[in-house]
């Protein structure tokens, strides 16, 4: 893991977030505090469901098919 992996991730979450956001804010009329909620509930899964996925390819080990 890099130094600037975190500092990376944590760009794309704030961008993920503010995307979410004006997504909610274009579509639908909520309040900014319901649409903040949705936009950090939406990043914590989309965070949750890479972390599991990164955790099953390295408990799975190398392809050994890959060369």
């Amino acid at each position: 893991m890099g130094g600037s992996e975190g500092a990376l991730r944590l760009f794309a979450t704030v961008v993920l977030a503010l995307a979410v956001n004006a997504v909610l804010d274009i579509a639908f009329d909520l309040p900014v505090l319901a649409r903040w909620a949705v936009a950090v509930a939406v990043v914590l899964l989309v965070g949750l469901l890479i972390g599991a996925v990164r955790r099953r390819a390295l408990a799975e080990g190398p392809d050994p098919d890959h060369s």
